[in-house]
């Protein structure tokens, strides 16, 4: 009672001491729970000052990292899309030889073929022609000389198609 007093004298406060403005509390049980927050281990609040500056980091630097995972996603995808590109290219690269190669062995092909090899053949033919149907006077069988006249034919027909692929497919060789 002695505060109350000595707020009216100094202060000029007055409270009245009447039930209505008079609270209770529990004497046993408000001094145990004083005792229970005064046996509390006292906490070093430097250490929470230190805990929440590394939280508000670790915030602020979740940020950035998702950030640079985006980054490195579309770094890995033109990346991959580069390495495709380089592998499309290198095999457009091998097409193209392969193609190259191709067209040559076509080339010596056509150039060494037995048409062109053996272009002697319609002269022979020939000959062979008139000498068996001077042959077919006398025995009367002229079915070699048939037989002669379509190889000829089909040696004709062989070296046109030759002769044709040449100039359609590779204008340079005709």
């Amino acid at each position: 009672m002695t505060y109350i007093k000595e707020l009216e004298t100094k202060d000029q406060i007055t409270i009245r001491l009447e039930p209505n403005t008079m609270y209770y509390y529990d004497n046993e049980a408000f001094k145990l729970l004083i005792n229970r927050v005064m046996d509390l281990e006292s906490h070093q609040t430097e250490e929470s000052v230190t805990l929440d500056k590394a939280r508000r980091s670790i915030l602020q630097l979740a940020a950035a990292m998702t950030k640079l995972n985006e980054n490195n996603a579309i770094e890995l995808e033109a990346i991959r899309a580069e390495s495709m590109q380089q592998e499309i290219s290198k095999a457009y690269t091998r097409v193209k030889r392969l193609e190259s190669e191709k067209k040559q062995i076509f080339d010596g092909l056509l150039d060494n073929s037995i048409v062109q090899q053996n272009s002697g053949n319609l002269d022979y033919i020939d000959r062979s022609i008139r000498n068996q149907k001077r042959v077919a006077q006398w025995s009367k069988d002229d079915s070699i000389v048939k037989s002669l006249k379509q190889q000829r034919t089909n040696y004709v027909n062989q070296k046109e198609v030759f002769e044709k692929a040449k100039k359609e497919r590779y204008p340079r060789l005709g």
